[in-house]
């Protein structure tokens, strides 16, 4: 696996994902979000559409593909509690990974 400290991806084009309606989570995405309480595709969006450059913690590679990356953010979801969010671009679909920290 391969990091690097610069997001893979812009974020309009993942802002321009959810707009289009491009977006797939994974099942254990939904798990995670919904420990946080966050209970549909649509809230996980809501908190990525307010994602800034300073949530921004790495960008890595995938497990199983090296040429796949992943943009990671750790945004806080309230004072207390902060959140784990992978993102990756595939093809135009946003893939969202979601947790908590």
């Amino acid at each position: 696996m391969t990091e690097k400290k610069i997001a893979h991806y812009h974020l309009d084009n993942v802002f321009a994902c959810i707009e289009a309606d491009n977006v797939r989570a994974t099942n254990s995405a939904y798990d995670g979000a919904d420990d946080l309480g966050i209970e549909t595709l649509d809230a996980m969006c809501a908190v990525i559409k307010k994602l800034t450059i300073k949530d921004f913690y790495k960008s890595m590679t995938t497990h199983n593909d090296r040429t796949i990356w992943q943009d990671v953010y750790r945004p806080f979801i309230d004072e207390q509690t902060q959140a784990y969010i992978k993102l990756t671009i595939t093809n135009g679909l946003l893939i969202v990974s979601f947790k908590e920290k």
